[in-house]
């Protein structure tokens, strides 16, 4: 490639050969590889603009490859994340089936279901005794002249007061 840097040296016609041909005319030359001075300066002017435009494109190029490799690395760790996040859920989901198994076992198995009445009928003992205890407080008031028998009544509460 030649280096556009330099002009090339030409010869200029004979001043009668511009004036009949009107402008700046070139004489042949042996190696034929000659331009005008105005032709060059554009060329120049041209490979300089193209020059700064092919920088900036490789600048571009440079930024979009190192952002095409910092997406492919976060890629990269969002897929081993996924994976597991994958085993953990399934690890999860086995559990929770396991769990709801043993619920539904509990549930309709017989000494479940007598602990259950059990309880039931514990809290509703527990509320009679707490009905009947203050049915007895209100017929202790009743007879608050009789010192002996709200002396019993409360002996048989165990001391305890309203």
């Amino acid at each position: 490639m030649r280096n556009l840097n330099k002009p090339p040296r030409y010869n200029v016609a004979s001043v009668q050969a511009q004036q009949t041909l009107g402008g700046d005319v070139m004489q042949s030359h042996e190696q034929g590889d000659y331009v005008e001075f105005r032709d060059y300066q554009w060329l120049l002017t041209e490979k300089q603009r193209l020059d700064s435009l092919t920088s900036e494109m490789d600048k571009t190029i440079n930024a979009s490859q190192a952002e095409c490799r910092r997406l492919k690395a976060e890629l990269t760790d969002l897929k081993s994340t996924a994976d597991r996040f994958e085993v953990e859920n399934s690890i999860l989901m086995k559990e929770t089936y396991r769990l709801m198994v043993e619920v539904k076992s509990l549930m309709t198995n017989p000494t479940s279901r007598l602990l259950r009445a059990e309880r039931e009928e514990n809290a509703r003992l527990k509320a009679e005794v707490e009905r009947l205890t203050k049915a007895g407080d209100v017929m202790a008031e009743w007879f608050f002249d009789s010192d002996s028998l709200v002396a019993n009544w409360q002996a048989a509460k165990g001391g305890k007061t309203k």
